[in-house]
């Protein structure tokens, strides 16, 4: 009985929500009186949508729903004192969504998908928050926010299920391109993929020891392009013919040490 009241209620939700829109369509409301009206249809739209998430974590679509409609009607009563932040309605919806996905999450373990949708939608309405509020201010900043929360979904999805090791690699690579992005040295791109590679060993196991191969080849690319950018031309110019002697050396070292049988 008590799941059928919730389902009349968000009914009766949407069917004046949906009038509201008709009515704002043929017959002139003023602005601020609208948004007002809307806001805070909206957000008591969204506190009953999250209300069936409290009455049961079952109900966690409850999130997805819920707080893009509380946080986007927020947004329309903000813009009521300041018509250039009707952006925040928009901002809002990706915000709610993103953070509905993410405590979808905590709430249901098992659907450690959500993790992705939410972060990288999170991390794009703060990107655009920030352009909103700090108009080019920070060049590139909106870029690496963007670029570094799809990263950093991946390694939120890999700390909930070390098993699913696979999701270091788009979260390095993803992490690596959002510091080219913000430092502008192409360097920091060779070293983040190499540090990637070099924690799948680590935080995977032995098994996957070919990652110290490739996670040295990368390293030692960031650095002599981290050199080369930095350093005088009459020190770089034996960067390369060092680097190849010291390799030979080591070679050798490996050869002569005592294998274990």
């Amino acid at each position: 009985m008590k799941n059928q009241t919730w389902r009349y209620l968000i009914g009766i939700f949407l069917i004046l929500l949906g009038g509201l829109f008709l009515v704002e369509q043929i017959t002139e409301f003023s602005i601020p009186l609208w948004r007002g009206i809307m806001g805070v249809v909206m957000i008591g739209g969204g506190v009953l949508f999250l209300g069936a998430v409290f009455r049961s974590r079952e109900n966690w679509w409850g999130l997805i729903t819920g707080l893009p409609l509380v946080l986007m009607g927020a947004g329309l009563l903000l813009s009521i004192f300041n018509e250039s932040w009707e952006g925040l309605v928009g901002i809002g919806f990706m915000l709610g969504l993103g953070l509905g996905f993410v405590i979808t999450y905590l709430v249901q373990k098992p659907y450690w998908w959500a993790l992705i949708p939410g972060v990288i939608l999170s991390g794009i309405a703060v990107s655009n928050l920030l352009e909103m509020f700090l108009p080019g201010q920070y060049a590139n900043l909106g870029s690496f926010i963007v670029l570094a929360s799809i990263g950093l979904a991946f390694v939120l999805v890999f700390l909930s299920d070390r098993k699913k090791w696979w999701a270091l690699f788009p979260a390095g690579a993803l992490i690596s391109i959002s510091a080219l992005i913000i430092f502008d040295q192409v360097a920091f791109l060779f070293i983040g993929l190499g540090i990637t590679f070099a924690l799948v060993p680590l935080l995977v196991g032995k098994e996957q020891n070919w990652g110290w191969i490739v996670a040295a080849v990368m390293l030692i690319l960031g650095l002599g392009f981290l050199f080369f950018t930095t350093a005088t031309e009459s020190v770089s110019r034996f960067f390369f013919p060092v680097l190849l002697i010291v390799l030979g050396v080591a070679a050798i070292i490996q050869v002569m040490l005592p294998r274990k049988h």
